[in-house]
C-alpha cells in the first residue's frame, strides 16, 4: 500500500460548532505523560551493565522505533538507547527489528548494528527487499538516501513506486530526503508504464511539493495535444490542469514557467469558463 494519500480539505463546521457548545471543564487535569516520554527519561538513569542486562517487555520493545523518530533527542538518550538496541537486537520480534533499523535507518550507529546484526545472521529471503537483498549497501556508512536512489536509478524503478519497490516502512521520516534525493537520478520516461491513476495518486500525495510539480510538468508537456478548446481536452489531461492551478495558480507563476506555450494556454481556459 502507497505511504501518499490525497489531503482533504472538507471544513468540519458541524464538529466545531458541537465542541463551541460543550460547558467549561470542572477542573484541571494533569497532562499525562506518553509512555515513550517517560522511557526516555527513564533510560540515562540506569547504568550500562544493568542496561545490556536488563530485561525488556514486547511492550517497552515497540516503543523504541518510535522514541528514534523523536527531534532533538539528548545525546545521554541516545547514547543509552543504540546501547539497548545493541545488545536486544537478537531478541526483537522481525516487525520491531524492521521498523527500529527503517525508522533510526539515519543514525549511523543504527546502521552499524544492521550491518553487524545481518552479518551474523543472513536475511531470508522472504524479508523486504531493501533488507534481503540490498543491506549491505543501504547499511553502509555513507547516507542511506544516497545508496538508495543510486540502487533505485539501477533498476529504474519509477519514483512514484520506490517505496513500494523496496518493500519500505512509507512513513519513515526520511522518505521525503530519498524522493527529493532520487528526483535528480530519475528518469521521468519509466513513468510511462505506470498507470494514470498511479501518478495522479502519488501527484496528489503528501510527497514533496517539488518532486510532485516537477512529475507534473513532464506529464502535461508529454502528453499535451493540439486541442482547439476546453470541451475537446481529455478527461484524464484536464483532472492535470485542474490539478496544477489548484498547486501552482494562474499559469506563467511558479511552476508554469517550465510548461510549454501550448500547456500555459490550455491552462488559461478554465479561467474564461468562469
Amino acid at each position: 500500500m502507497s505511504r501518499f494519500s490525497c489531503t482533504l480539505r472538507a471544513r468540519p463546521v458541524e464538529i466545531n460548532k458541537a465542541v463551541e457548545g460543550l460547558e467549561d471543564r470542572k477542573r484541571e487535569w494533569k497532562d499525562e505523560v506518553l509512555s515513550f516520554q517517560g522511557l526516555m527519561i527513564e533510560l540515562p538513569k540506569i547504568p550500562k551493565d544493568k542496561l545490556k542486562k536488563m530485561k525488556l517487555r514486547k511492550s517497552a520493545q515497540e516503543l523504541l522505533p518510535y522514541v528514534l523518530v523523536e527531534q532533538d533527542l539528548k545525546s545521554t538518550v541516545l547514547d543509552a538507547l543504540f546501547l539497548l538496541i545493541e545488545s536486544k537486537c537478537e531478541q526483537f520480534s522481525l516487525q520491531t527489528r524492521y521498523r527500529i533499523f527503517a525508522y533510526g535507518l539515519k543514525y549511523p550507529q543504527i546502521r552499524k548494528i544492521g550491518y553487524q546484526y545481518y552479518q551474523k545472521n543472513p536475511p531470508e529471503d522472504s524479508e523486504p527487499r531493501w533488507i534481503a537483498v540490498f543491506w549491505k549497501r543501504i547499511f553502509c556508512p555513507e547516507e542511506p538516501e544516497i545508496s538508495m536512489a543510486r540502487i533505485a536509478f539501477e533498476n529504474q524503478v519509477p519514483i512514484i513506486q520506490v517505496a513500494d519497490w523496496f518493500e519500505m516502512n512509507p512513513y519513515v521520516p526520511w522518505m521525503d530526503g530519498l524522493l527529493i534525493e532520487y528526483l535528480d537520478h530519475h528518469s521521468a520516461d519509466w513513468l510511462r508504464d505506470c498507470s494514470f491513476w498511479d501518478v495522479s495518486t502519488f501527484i496528489h500525495s503528501s510527497a514533496p511539493i517539488y518532486v510532485r510539480s516537477s512529475i507534473l510538468v513532464w506529464i502535461l508537456n508529454s502528453y499535451v495535444q493540439d486541442w482547439a478548446d476546453w470541451d475537446d481536452v481529455s478527461e484524464p489531461y484536464r483532472m492535470l490542469i485542474d490539478s496544477a492551478r489548484d498547486f501552482w495558480g494562474e499559469p506563467y507563476r511558479t511552476f508554469w514557467k517550465n510548461c510549454s506555450t501550448k500547456v500555459c494556454t490550455i491552462g488559461l481556459w478554465p479561467s474564461n469558463l468562469d
